[in-house]
């Protein structure tokens, strides 16, 4: 198969004329994958689309992915009675044994060619389910496959068929694949669909796409090794086809490395390396320049810089400088914790950060509210040939978080991703959709499972005020299908609203532009309102719960006040989220009285009107 090749077709016209066409030719791209939509198909079984007559050569619609997820190009379930097939080439990084996992809503399957060929494939998992979570190897389940050997820069061609069923809308049909080698023993329902740097397809340009770079990255970067370093480029497209911008190290893709921005820590090893992009449209692809890297030795000691207790578990986690070896790092004994009166605080477990630039420390017991100071020694970076060692005894204090507090005024407000438990681990931080308050939001992926009961994240909140509440939330979703969850209190769903779809968050802002927007209501039981009710005061804790994955949650608010918008007299991001045990208190705001009450007469057990205004900054909650 020939790519970037434009085909001249020559021939001679009745007047003796020598005349030519143009046609359009598949192009290489690389981090895509097409997929190819056949329509109005019935039955729900693979069979149903390949014996159609239009399968595989006339689809009726192309669209193109950038990870190995159906969702990326078909993210509603507008699509009904269809069929999908999705293809391209997997070119892996590193040698080894991979096994691939296949989840499907409907009936899939997936090949594997020895090859870049599509006759060198052969059928390796298949989804008989609907809708189950990607299984472990060792489960006998037929949607993962044997562990099959590949070969590091070797394209291999990869293909899905999936069916899509009816539902008048309601058929939440998709086809993701994922891999892991066996060397990886991360939990398979964990894992996240192949990414783009190890995708490429066919693409057409007779759309005549095109690609103009207008910022470059800069020729050469001189930098200190073990220090961040950031490339940036930017492009113009002339089409409005997707666009995907791979960073690569010495030609060689690096995965995650994506955007117009990569920030990366360089190493010794760095020096003289060269970095670039590939800014791809379906169709058509780009380079940019190389940027040299020219790297100084590390001369410079790492420092502690903070420490974060985590809510209510027993761990801390310890930020420094730079990145740290993890031989030192992951050692317990270089670390000692005590509270303020001197009780020691036993160190259990030392895990580094992805990053190294991080230590999650776990602990015996703490006591919410406590104040602790950590004494770090003998760790050292990644200095060459000579590590930098830590200033022995360094210290940092933090203060052991339990849950959240009520205010007087009855409000709580917290971040979806700090919570307490993520029981099962199939909600997921996400920071690349729309902007999210704090830059993150939680979901739980499409075709990820999980259930209502154990697929919950929990935050504990130290009530002060019984009788009704209300859930305001800050959400996002795609559709109708990804637009709720269930809200459960004290592990279940509120007493008054066991029945039906009562629990249910509604009112979604559901819209591909990846928006975010509060709401406050129940799919049932009435009302305008998600109310419930607290009984007693203390310790009490709130559950978002899967009811519909896809569902995006970015942050939350509860009030006592029925009357209460956090879209009004608030930024987008509503009020500023309020304290848990042991946090310390917010920077002083300023704030001014912009409106006094005059001096007033009036008869006894008469009623008198007085008027006040205050200019607040934006994000503060506040009662007059």
């Amino acid at each position: 198969m020939q790519n970037n090749l434009i085909h001249l077709l020559l021939r001679i016209s009745m007047a003796g004329l020598l005349t030519c066409s143009i046609r359009a030719a598949e192009v290489l791209t690389p981090g895509f994958l097409k997929l190819a939509i056949y329509p109005n198909i019935a039955g729900s079984t693979v069979t149903d689309l390949t014996a159609d007559p239009n399968y595989p050569a006339a689809p009726a619609e192309v669209r193109f992915l950038r990870d190995f997820n159906s969702r990326d190009a078909a993210p509603t379930d507008v699509l009904e009675n269809f069929g999908g097939r999705i293809e391209g080439f997997l070119t892996p990084l590193e040698s080894g044994d991979y096994h691939f996992f296949l989840r499907s809503q409907r009936a899939s399957e997936l090949w594997l060619g020895t090859g870049e060929t599509e006759a060198s494939a052969s059928v390796i998992a298949q989804e008989t389910d609907n809708g189950d979570a990607f299984m472990e190897p060792d489960a006998g389940d037929a949607a993962t496959s044997a562990a099959i050997p590949l070969v590091a820069g070797q394209r291999y061609f990869i293909m899905v068929i999936y069916k899509g069923a009816g539902g008048a809308g309601t058929s939440t049909d998709y086809a993701q694949v994922a891999w892991r080698s066996t060397s990886n023993t991360g939990p398979a329902a964990q894992l996240r669909p192949i990414s783009r740097a190890f995708l490429s397809t066919l693409a057409s340009d007779a759309a005549k796409p095109a690609i103009t770079i207008s910022q470059q990255p800069s020729d050469t970067l001189r930098a200190e090794a073990n220090s961040l370093a950031t490339f940036t480029v930017a492009a113009i497209t002339v089409t409005a086809e997707p666009l995907n911008i791979q960073w690569q190290r010495n030609g060689i893709n690096l995965p995650g490395a994506n955007g117009p921005e990569y920030t990366r820590y360089l190493d010794q090893a760095d020096n003289g390396a060269k970095f670039r992009a590939v800014v791809s449209v379906p169709g058509a692809s780009l380079m940019s320049a190389e940027s040299a890297s020219t790297v100084t030795a590390d001369t410079m000691r790492p420092m502690l810089v903070r420490a974060k207790g985590s809510p209510n578990r027993p761990e801390v986690q310890l930020i420094f400088s730079e990145r740290v070896k993890a031989a030192s790092a992951t050692t317990t004994t270089n670390y000692v914790i005590a509270s303020s009166n001197g009780t020691p605080l036993a160190v259990t477990g030392a895990t580094l950060s992805a990053d190294a630039t991080g230590v999650m420390l776990a602990t015996d017991a703490q006591t919410p509210g406590t104040e602790y100071t950590v004494t770090v020694s003998n760790l050292v970076d990644l200095a060459l040939p000579t590590p930098n060692l830590l200033q022995q005894g360094s210290q940092v204090k933090f203060t052991a978080r339990g849950p959240w507090f009520q205010g007087e005024d009855g409000f709580v407000v917290w971040e979806a991703e700090d919570f307490d438990r993520n029981l099962d681990g199939l909600w997921f931080p996400e920071t690349e959709r729309g902007t999210a308050s704090g830059g993150v939001a939680m979901v739980v992926n499409n075709g990820a499972g999980g259930s209502e009961n154990s697929t919950k994240i929990e935050y504990d909140i130290q009530f002060t005020r019984t009788g009704t509440h209300y859930l305001w939330y800050r959400n996002s979703a795609n559709d109708g299908n990804d637009n709720s969850a269930w809200l459960h209190i004290d592990g279940a769903r509120p007493p008054e609203r066991e029945a039906g779809n009562q629990a249910a968050l509604s009112g979604f802002t559901s819209a591909l532009a990846a928006n975010y927007g509060w709401a406050s209501a129940a799919f049932e039981g009435g009302g305008n309102r998600l109310s419930f009710a607290i009984n007693t005061a203390g310790l009490h804790s709130v559950g978002i719960a899967r009811r519909e994955d896809g569902t995006y949650l970015d942050k939350f608010v509860i009030t006592s006040d029925p009357n209460f918008n956090p879209t009004t007299g608030f930024g987008i991001f509503g009020p500023g989220v309020t304290l848990r045990q042991g946090d310390p208190p917010p920077a002083s705001a300023d704030f001014e009285i912009t409106q006094h009450p005059t001096d007033t007469t009036g008869k006894e057990n008469a009623s008198i009107s007085l008027t006040a205004a205050a200019s607040i900054p934006p994000e503060f909650l506040f009662t007059y």
